[in-house]
């Protein structure tokens, strides 16, 4: 049976691993990278990556999943149904769209949309860990809101692909597409604010 040692330091390879795999992945695209090159930067034998992830796939959706966690973890704790749904649709929004707006969802983002022709498992699989996951989560907070009066009587999916759409329809799309290298918390804020009005005036029980 292995020890805590022993399981911290395959851990820690594990991460290293990762880092190195980001780096290669976000630098060169999913085509332009090879397992030998990774194994090389990171020492030792193929054999130790090999062990960790049998394949350049698996080792690419590793390193999307790592990222991704992250955020939702950072977002989804704004969905606090004990609050008041538009403090909670502002506040989920701009924790939403500054992490979506961060450097390495960016990269992960673009990296995913270049690679999509070649390799289109990578487009379908990414948006099912990434953007369904979060549709998941929304409509699921929407479903309660308006379970509870909150919001009419809808679709609680649709809803949820508007309100992301509504939030991603200004600076998101100036800097996913190069427009901008960056966004002030300002223009965040003008933009959750605006998606947050046209949402409540679809959905909301405003009178």
């Amino acid at each position: 049976m292995p020890t805590a040692l022993s399981m911290t330091r395959k851990d820690e390879k594990r991460e290293a691993i990762l880092a190195i795999a980001r780096a290669h992945f976000f630098r060169t695209g999913y085509a332009g990278t090879s397992m030998s090159a990774i194994a090389a930067e990171l020492g030792g034998s193929k054999t130790t990556l090999w062990s960790h992830f049998p394949s350049k796939e698996q080792l690419f959706f590793a390193v999307a999943d790592q990222l991704i966690a992250h955020y939702v973890d950072v977002v989804s704790v704004a969905l606090r149904p004990q609050d008041e749904i538009e403090e909670t649709l502002h506040r989920f929004g701009r924790l939403l769209l500054t992490a979506l707006l961060s450097d390495p969802v960016v990269a992960l983002g673009r990296l995913v949309a270049g690679e999509a022709d070649r390799f289109p498992e990578l487009g379908t699989t990414f948006h099912k860990r990434g953007l369904g996951y979060g549709w998941s989560i929304v409509r699921d907070f929407l479903q309660d809101a308006m379970a509870d009066g909150k919001l009419r009587p809808a679709d609680p999916f649709y809803a949820a692909k508007h309100f992301l759409a509504l939030c991603q329809a200004g600076c998101y799309q100036q800097r996913m597409f190069g427009d901008v290298r960056h966004v002030h918390d300002s223009e965040i804020a003008a933009d959750v604010d605006a998606a947050v009005d046209i949402f409540l005036a679809a959905y909301g029980n405003r009178v």
